[in-house]
């Protein structure tokens, strides 16, 4: 009987290849730097916009990250040790002032340095805080002479599960939400956090999460996100995060919402949402740089290793998808107001995505008069966008690292990488900002001199900036005179903008009352009620007006409210919630509706009887007898041997039907094709064009590279039994959800986890070839690639 198992791996190039090929430097010429002065000819624009240059060399290096203080006062990240130089500790933070008010920067000062690879920053209690892998450190500048005179590390251990730094996976994106915490992405470094300031916090474990933390208690929690750089929230205080190759995720629910009690497995919960896909389509306007052919062209030839994109294309889709911010100012004009801005580092471009409603999530599109295009574009291979800042201008600032190389080290070939500088450009730097056609520049706020009315005012403010720095100021102050002009604002705000961030502050000085919460429920703006709705979680007891709201909201005409209204009744203590959420589940369509009020109807035993399908469909799949194994013997040949044996295979015309057969026998059960088989591993539809070779060798040697994400864990249970391997497919306070073969998936309760490591390889299986022959794998490839 013929194995079923699974094709799990992302396909990347993996095999014995023949000594790497040999270049010359005339096979590598170098591209020149374009002078400031001539930056802006370079560049492409959306019409109707206008790019200016804010800050260049000699004024910032090597910018990565950006912020600005309450008074306008920008702060940046010099990351001049990019991409090897970390031991020298070169990074340093730069502070720039614009000091005649017409926007651009014209003073530069050292603010602090000697940082190995900084990556964050933001400004808090009246000094900045700095991401520094591995330390959060915290510089003030006592004296005003514009250079910090007080370090000390506030949180440590970034990094500490990475056998080894990987310099694209740094923690990064320190960020000031409604919710009155820091949050950033952690990467894929992943970490176990210590805070220094508080040796009794016990340590935390970020493996596979992002964080936040308290500014003023300093207490840190995992979050959901994982993204690589770059997450942003909206308006609403909803969150999205990026990837290379994933360039828009919509993070579904927060970590904090899912309750030990819960018996549901939910799903992963960062969705892609763009309707071109993760790794859509783009349309630079520079030339593909000839190492990248040369190298993409090798591993076509499967003579590196590395992944085949694109179906063997240098460029033309998302593989650097960094720094997706949201944008929330005034000056580009109403049309652009919550639009995604994400870059694509490596093809010199930015891209904008317009946020849909669909259901509960959203879905991101390309605005319908750049569907060939690009927002932002640039001629110059140097222009290297690593992320956008919402600014105290309105404008939407543009970080360009300026680089000749931002190639990771690890991805290049040593025969290619021997004539790269990849240092070339570390004293060089830009920063743009876009701008409306009439765009007029502003006077540049000073809000540390701001009265607490003149803050509570500004919480109504049009632009998003000026909101986020007074509800901060307003947190820091910690003004008890400043809660009663909010609760008048919150019922007199002229934007629901404002009646958020009332909410929010009155929150952070921990003056929220159910009677505000109602007032906020009832708004006639969605937004407002789902905020409303996630602020109550939790609160205890719960008085009539506030119960009367949740009442009524069952009956709420948007998903995404009733879909926060389903989390929040799982938390607060109501008469009849079993009514409620009954009535919530008769009227959901939306799939991810169902997943909070099955998560909600899962603290409530006798309720939760009544939807047996939910459990059995989730939390209670279990491996049937006669499915797959999890790990087959290893072949007795090595993988070398194999591969050189089965070499002929691609040399084979295949047939295509015979392949699908042996699909269906082998590889369904993970994986789906043309509508067939199960999504355990990657679609095969996103990676078929990659070519015959490279599937041929992944099929082979499934261990050589595994993708982020799809690592292999081990789980104990306590209570002896036999641990279970798969990947882990979720990862929350109420359990881990295990995914297998034939995408059974497994809910483990997390008191029930004994001990839970991965085994560093994948799922699929050394040994997939067992008993074909290489006309049969000529004819799965067939099948696979879409010969005919």
């Amino acid at each position: 009987m013929p194995l079923r198992l699974c094709l799990l791996a992302v396909f990347f190039v993996a095999a014995l290849r023949a000594a790497e090929p040999d270049v010359s430097p005339s096979d590598l010429p170098r591209v020149p730097a374009t002078e400031p002065s001539r930056a802006l000819s370079t560049f492409k624009i959306r019409p109707g916009l206008r790019l200016e240059l804010a800050a260049a060399e000699p004024l910032v290096v090597d910018p990565i990250a950006i912020c600005f203080d309450e008074d306008s006062r920008l702060f940046v990240v010099e990351m001049r040790d990019y991409s090897e130089r970390r031991d020298e500790r070169l990074g340093r933070i730069r502070l720039l002032e614009d000091t005649d008010g017409d926007g651009k920067f014209d003073k530069s000062t050292i603010f602090a340095e000697d940082l190995p690879w900084p990556t964050a920053l933001i400004w808090s209690n009246g000094g900045l805080l700095v991401g520094s892998t591995p330390d959060i450190l915290y510089f003030k500048d006592t004296d005003g002479d514009g250079k910090a005179d007080v370090r000390k590390v506030v949180f440590t251990g970034f990094g500490s599960q990475a056998a080894r730094l990987n310099v694209q996976q740094l923690f990064n994106s320190l960020t000031w939400t409604l919710d009155h915490r820091i949050h950033g992405a952690t990467g894929g470094n992943g970490g176990v956090i210590r805070c220094l300031e508080h040796p009794e916090y016990p340590p935390l474990d970020l493996r596979n999460s992002d964080f936040s933390f308290n500014p003023r208690t300093l207490e840190m929690r995992r979050e959901n996100g994982g993204g690589q750089y770059g997450l942003s929230f909206d308006n609403a205080g909803r969150k999205f995060v990026c990837s290379n190759s994933a360039h828009i995720r919509d993070v579904m629910y927060d970590y904090n919402w899912v309750l030990p009690e819960m018996q549901y497995a939910l799903p992963s919960p960062s969705l892609d949402i763009p309707v071109d896909g993760p790794a859509a389509e783009v349309y630079r306007i520079s030339p593909d740089e000839p190492w990248r052919v040369i190298r993409t062209r090798w591993r076509v030839a499967g003579l590196v290793s590395g992944p085949i994109e694109g179906g063997g294309r240098a460029s033309g889709y998302f593989t650097g998808a960094s720094g997706i911010t949201i944008y929330r100012g005034t000056a580009l004009g109403p049309e652009f107001l919550g639009d995604a801005f994400i870059a694509d580092i490596g093809s010199n471009l930015v891209h904008r995505k317009k946020l849909h409603s669909n259901g509960v999530p959203f879905k991101a599109e390309r605005a319908a008069d750049e569907e060939k295009s690009e927002f932002l574009a640039s001629t110059d291979n140097w222009f290297r966008p690593v992320t956008f800042a919402n600014s105290p201008d309105g404008a939407l600032y543009v970080i360009d690292m300026y680089r000749e190389v931002v190639e990771h080290p690890w991805s290049l070939p040593a025969n290619i990488k021997k004539y790269l500088d990849l240092n070339s450009g570390n004293d060089r730097g830009r920063i743009y900002r876009v701008v409306g056609p009439d765009f007029k520049q502003p006077a540049l706020p000073k809000f540390s001199r701001a009265s607490t009315s003149e803050l509570v005012a500004l919480l109504d403010h049009p632009n998003g900036w000026h909101r986020d720095t007074a509800s901060r100021l307003l947190y820091e102050k910690q003004d008890r005179g400043a809660i009663e002009p909010i609760r008048k604002l919150l019922r007199s705000a002229k934007s629901p903008n404002g009646q958020i961030h009332a909410l929010g502050a009155l929150s952070g000085l921990n003056a929220l009352q159910d009677d505000d919460l109602a007032v906020a429920a009832a708004s006639t703006d969605a937004d407002v009620r789902e905020v409303a709705l996630r602020f109550a979680l939790g609160h205890k007891p719960i008085n009539a007006k506030l119960e009367g709201a949740l009442r009524a909201a069952v009956k709420d005409p948007i998903p995404r409210v009733r879909y926060q209204l389903a989390w929040t009744l799982a938390s607060v203590p109501i008469e009849g919630k079993a009514g409620l959420l009954r009535e919530l589940a008769a009227n959901a369509n939306d799939p991810w509706e169902r997943h909070g009020i099955m998560a909600a109807i899962s603290m409530e035993p006798a309720l939760a009887a009544e939807f047996p399908m939910a459990f059995s469909s989730n939390a209670k799949r279990r491996p049937s007898k006669g499915s797959a194994p999890a790990f087959v013997p290893n072949a007795t040949a090595s993988r070398a041997e194999v591969v050189k044996q089965l070499a002929p295979a691609l040399q084979l015309t295949g047939n295509a039907a015979k392949g699908k057969t042996i699909f269906l026998e082998r590889c369904s059960s993970c994986h789906r094709l043309f509508g067939q088989g199960t999504p355990v591993g990657p679609d095969l539809e996103s990676v078929r064009s990659s070519g015959k070779e490279t599937i041929f060798n992944n099929i082979l040697d499934p261990n050589r590279e595994i993708s982020k994400g799809f690592d292999t864990y081990e789980i104990s249970t306590k209570g002896g039994g036999e641990p279970l391997v798969g990947i882990l497919a979720n990862d929350s306070p109420n359990g881990l959800t295990i995914r297998q073969a034939n995408g059974i998936e497994t809910f483990i309760q997390r008191n029930r986890v004994e001990k839970m490591h991965s085994i560093g390889k994948s799922l699929m299986p050394e040994g997939l070839e067992a008993a074909l022959t290489p006309q049969d794998l000529a004819n799965l490839l067939a099948f696979i690639t879409g010969q005919p």
